[in-house]
């Protein structure tokens, strides 16, 4: 990928105004593929070159259309899925792993954003069957849990895909340099 990217940069889209992006899906690998890349590509053609990782170019574009959003990842997730089971079921009968499963596995592929969605939502794959008295007890904790990520200005990546999807897809996007 270094040396493809070295290549592209110099040969095939040498232009001032040309650029290359470079993505991984991790964060040190992104830091390292552009310490590797100061090393072997030349300055004038390096500083157009964007290496970056999924999430934090998801994040660039998101922020650059004026998206409030930032990522909630590991603990700060699971921080707020406890509090909302406290919150939402002082007496809860199902542990926080049941609401993350139900989270990730239900509501967030299937995009669903209310009580009604939920208790209709198919539920491929869950194993655990959920009646309708089943699925009003579990929806409250679901519901806190996106308010408490709405008011930190929070959103799972999932669903911040989702939201950069949406903006690609539409056709008022301002053309950038």
């Amino acid at each position: 990928a270094l040396h493809r990217t070295v290549h592209l940069a110099t040969l095939v889209f040498p232009k001032r105004q040309d650029r290359i992006l470079l993505t991984t899906f991790t964060r040190n690998l992104a830091a390292d593929l552009g310490t590797s890349l100061d090393r072997i590509c030349p300055p004038e053609a390096r500083e157009r070159v964007h290496v970056v990782n999924l999430d934090g170019l998801l994040g660039e574009c998101l922020r650059a259309q004026g998206s409030p959003w930032a990522l909630a990842y590991g603990e700060v997730g699971e921080d707020l899925l406890r509090a909302a089971v406290r919150l939402a079921s002082p007496e809860p009968d199902r542990p926080v792993s049941f609401y993350r499963e139900e989270w990730e596995g239900v509501v967030l592929p299937q995009g669903l954003r209310t009580r009604e969605a939920y208790l209709t939502a198919r539920r491929p794959g869950r194993g655990t069957p959920l009646s309708r008295r089943g699925r009003e007890r579990v929806w409250p904790v679901l519901d806190r849990y996106r308010r408490l990520l709405e008011e930190g200005g929070l959103r799972e990546p999932e669903e911040a895909f989702r939201d950069g999807a949406a903006l690609l897809g539409r056709r008022d996007l301002p053309a950038r340099a």
